[in-house]
């Protein structure tokens, strides 16, 4: 039986059960506001921050996106390009990049030469800022002009 006495909330039973810590009346206010708090399912948040990230870059991203689905064939469907139209979208979308840029991505990104590169990698090399910064400058060849992945 819980009691309350002049309106304040009771503490539950297990607080006053033997052999209990004893908590102060702060302690026991805390945990009864943790208690009561609503809480957000895992799936739900993580659901909330890809969509939330996804908005923020959807912009960024929408005319390289745009490029690729321009290329036609099946880049998109197949999840690559070929080194042909990795050349065609870099040229469209990032006419600052010179022809020696654009190869020594192709080399970081193709090292073996076997005319595929996947349509992520051709995001994150030239859309810039996609890739994650890990805080160092910028890489000498690409500063400035493409993702971070080539530092």
């Amino acid at each position: 039986e819980i009691l309350v006495e002049r309106g304040e909330p009771s503490s539950p039973p297990e607080d006053n059960a033997p052999g209990t810590r004893r908590r102060s009346k702060a302690e026991i206010e805390a945990a009864r506001r943790k208690r009561e708090r609503r809480r957000v399912p895992f799936s739900q948040f993580i659901q909330v921050c890809l969509f939330h990230g996804l908005d923020a870059r959807e912009d960024v991203i929408a005319p390289f996106a745009e490029a690729v689905a321009r290329l036609g064939g099946d880049a998109l469907s197949s999840g690559t390009v070929t080194e042909k139209q990795f050349i065609a979208v870099a040229k469209r979308t990032r006419p600052e990049l010179g022809e020696g840029d654009v190869e020594k991505m192709l080399l970081k990104l193709d090292p073996w030469n076997n005319d595929s590169v996947t349509v992520s990698d051709l995001y994150l090399a030239l859309v810039p800022g996609l890739a994650d910064d890990d805080g160092d400058a910028a890489s000498e060849t690409f500063a400035g002009k493409g993702s971070s992945i080539f530092a």
